[in-house]
């Protein structure tokens, strides 16, 4: 079972973000873009697991949520991956975030990595992915458009987080959450 630790983001952000995503596809570039329902924020992918390794990681999210309390993040401004490149792979909307979203983020490698997953090699960057580069022609306009938008999307409660399955299909992954986890 494919499955991430992520933050759902509300409808209205989702629209807006969606909004966005609809304007750079006139554009033509190459872009695998990610569906309205299928906007999130993820924190760790944990990839493949067998569905008995599911309970283990439950019992650890549970412990985490029990610490962690509700904070606000931003959704604001857009980029991509590399961010010196003139080649991306990932284009993504921002997260401003407070420290607790990092907190957050720490406590899911730390007990991630207790019960064998590796551990993220990468400074912490929270991004929602808006759409994946498969070729070069036309990306030039794409960033170009990315660079100009600097929109506030929003600003939403962080009141927990889900761990979602994600099934691939030749239209795009669907993701169907597994179980969520309150925080305190």
């Amino acid at each position: 079972m494919r499955t991430f630790i992520a933050i759902e983001i509300e409808p209205s952000i989702k629209e807006k973000i969606s909004n966005l995503i609809r304007e750079l596809e006139k554009v033509g570039a190459k872009v695998g873009w990610v569906k309205k329902e299928s906007i999130h924020l993820t924190l760790k992918f944990l990839g493949e697991i067998e569905e008995g390794k599911i309970r283990d990681v439950s019992e650890k999210l549970k412990l985490i949520s029990s610490k962690i309390k509700p904070f606000r993040i931003k959704i604001e401004g857009t980029g991509w991956f590399p961010e010196k490149s003139s080649n991306p792979r990932v284009l993504w909307v921002g997260v401003k975030f407070p420290e607790q979203l990092k907190i957050l983020w720490e406590e899911i490698e730390r007990e991630m990595g207790k019960i064998g997953f590796k551990q993220e090699e990468r400074e912490f960057s929270p991004h929602i992915t808006i759409g994946r580069v498969k070729g070069n022609g036309s990306i030039h306009k794409i960033l170009d458009i990315l660079k100009k938008s600097s929109t506030l999307f929003g600003e939403i409660e962080v009141k927990g987080i889900i761990l979602f399955q994600s099934i691939l299909k030749p239209d795009g992954a669907e993701y169907n959450a597994l179980e969520k986890f309150d925080f305190k």
